[in-house]
Formats: C-alpha cells, sequence, structure tokens
C-alpha cells in the first residue's frame, strides 16, 4: 500500500511528456476496475487519506512518507481494534495505541511475569475455568470448595505460604487496564499462587 502510493507521487512528478506519465494519464482517461489508478484510489479511501492527486504530486516525498506511515498506523490500529472485539477471550483489554504493550518490553518485568501477565489478558492461564477441557471439575485446586477462577486464586488461603502478607488487594480486572505497574503486581502475584496451586497437583499425583 505504502509502496504504491510513493510510486503514485513519482509518476505524478514526472514531465507531463515523459513515457510514464504519459502512460498514467491514458489509465486515468480510461480507467479499468483494479488498475492503477483505482487501486490507488481505494488505498487513499482505506487510510482516510483527503488528498488528490495534484496535492500528492506538489507535496514532499518525505511529507508524504511520513502522513502515509501515520495513516498507515491508524488504519491498522482500528483494524486490530475491530478484530479484537469479535474475540470474546480479548475484547475486555484496553489498548491506546498500535504499539507493544510495556510489560512486554525488555528489562520491564522478567520473561516469566510477562509470560503469567500475556496468558492472563488472553485467558489462557492453566486453571480449570480457563481450560475446562483439561479437568473433570471446576474446584479450586487450593481449597477443594470455590470455582477455581483467577480472582478465587488471587485470594484462596489454601494457595497460600506461612509468611506470606496482603499488602493490598490485587484483582484480575487489573491485568486489562493500562497500568503496567497493576499488570507487574498481578503477574508476580499470580506466578507465585501458581507455583503453590502446581505444588498441590504434583503431590496429589
Amino acid at each position: 500500500m505504502k509502496r504504491k502510493i510513493i510510486f503514485l507521487q513519482y509518476i505524478l512528478q514526472q514531465e507531463k511528456n515523459s513515457m510514464l506519465y504519459q502512460v498514467f494519464k491514458a489509465i486515468c482517461e480510461n480507467p479499468v476496475k483494479n488498475d492503477f489508478v483505482k487501486t490507488c484510489e481505494r488505498y487513499l479511501d482505506n487510510l482516510n487519506l483527503k488528498i488528490s492527486f495534484e496535492q500528492i504530486g506538489k507535496m514532499s516525498k518525505y511529507k508524504l512518507k511520513k502522513i502515509v506511515k501515520q495513516k498507515t498506523m491508524e488504519a491498522a490500529f482500528k483494524y486490530l481494534i475491530d478484530e479484537q472485539i469479535k474475540q470474546t477471550k480479548i475484547w475486555d483489554i484496553k489498548y491506546q495505541n498500535l504499539e507493544m504493550q510495556e510489560y512486554l518490553l525488555e528489562g520491564n518485568v522478567n520473561t516469566e511475569i510477562s509470560k503469567v501477565i500475556f496468558k492472563a489478558r488472553g485467558k489462557t492461564l492453566d486453571i480449570k475455568t480457563q481450560k475446562k477441557w483439561k479437568y473433570h471439575d471446576n474446584l479450586c485446586v487450593g481449597c477443594g470448595i470455590s470455582v477455581e477462577t483467577v480472582d478465587e486464586i488471587l485470594t484462596c488461603t489454601g494457595l497460600c505460604e506461612q509468611n506470606d502478607v496482603v499488602k493490598k488487594q490485587i484483582t484480575y480486572n487489573l491485568v486489562f487496564g493500562d497500568s503496567t505497574s497493576d499488570m507487574v503486581e498481578v503477574g508476580k502475584a499470580l506466578k507465585k499462587k501458581l507455583r503453590l496451586r502446581m505444588k498441590i497437583i504434583e503431590g496429589i499425583t
């Protein structure tokens, strides 16, 4: 898409009597479905780029590249948000722009916590309510009483160590917000709880 628009500008900036420009002019005068001109017009429309061919021809290459890059990012972000809404596992995740999430950036948190956060946001943690096909019941491994949800695991007294001190209430919904520090807090808590959960399972088997 970007290359075609940049090439369009290249053509528009040719001498009017050049062969390349004459071919382009002929296509404009005798348009055919999906030809080069129609394709460029469709791309401009898809990017919501309200500029004419004449304006593109007069614009600097640097400026056009900058505009197209920005519009491409905006269009891609809108497309991904539209697709996200259709996916029940991730529809409640909040995104502000098209960029790698901070919790995944190298050096922000350790890799293991990043993996836990990623799975928590995608609702693919190895717990009974998120992997129903894997277990024969939905009771918490820690207490054997409550339904094993993420929030239940975070508060389950059966998944605590003797010296554990609860500093503040941590809830699952924090991983769907835009606060990296909150995501990391949930990730750390879940990592510990899931480790204790696995110890119990291994002890049973």
